[in-house]
């Protein structure tokens, strides 16, 4: 765990496997990793995050970080709320990252992350997980800077199941859908350009809200 005035962490090369967060009372957060108020830190260039479990965050916790970067990473079969990421606060950019085989979504949870956070380029493949978001949710207020773009979502075994959930008015571009129940559930003002949506028994699900279709 890194916590307080740390400076900045830089992980590369890595390999965190079969972790598990534990608690005396309560909760356990971040099965391989827990960062903790006013941390930066780097996830990059071939490091994996595998089978880690906890109540939340099961390979990443992030509570009000300063920056978390993930870059060129893998994270296969990981466990808990935000089975692969859970952050909360702070800037969060995952780029270039894939995500596969979680048994528990969503895989990666944002909750009112902070201006030029970005999730781009992408592998989401959810093919085990019965909650709803599998893959990403991203909850947060209206004036955040956002940029979800260029990632790929499939998922090709779960039915009625939402691979990505928008509770922010974050608009979202160029990606790529593949599955089987809800491709998008959308619940707040937004701005869909230049998606694709294939082999879904409902594309895009939107509740009270305006969604622009440019």
């Amino acid at each position: 765990q890194a916590e307080g005035q740390v400076g900045a962490v830089t992980i590369s090369g890595s390999y965190f496997n079969g972790n598990h967060a534990l608690a005396p009372i309560g909760d356990a957060y971040g099965g391989a990793v827990r960062l903790v108020n006013d941390v930066s830190a780097s996830f990059d260039t071939d490091t994996e995050l595998s089978d880690n479990m906890a109540t939340r965050g099961g390979a990443i916790d992030a509570l009000q970080v300063t920056h978390l970067q993930i870059s060129d990473a893998a994270f296969q079969g990981n466990s808990g709320t935000g089975s692969g990421v859970h952050a909360e606060g702070g800037r969060v950019e995952i780029v270039d990252t894939s995500f596969e085989d979680h048994p528990d979504g969503p895989v990666v949870r944002l909750i009112e992350p902070a201006n030029d956070t970005d999730v781009l380029r992408n592998q989401f493949a959810q093919t085990t997980a019965t909650a709803t978001p599998s893959s990403l949710v991203v909850i947060g207020p209206p004036d955040r800077d956002i940029e979800i773009r260029a990632n790929t979502f499939t998922n090709p075994t779960s039915s009625g199941i939402a691979l990505l959930e928008m509770a922010s008015t974050t608009p979202f571009s160029d990606n790529t859908f593949d599955g089987a129940g809800i491709g998008l559930r959308v619940i707040a003002p937004n701005t869909l350009s230049g998606n694709t949506f294939t082999n879904f028994a409902t594309a895009v699900e939107i509740g009270n809200a305006t969604v622009d279709l440019p």
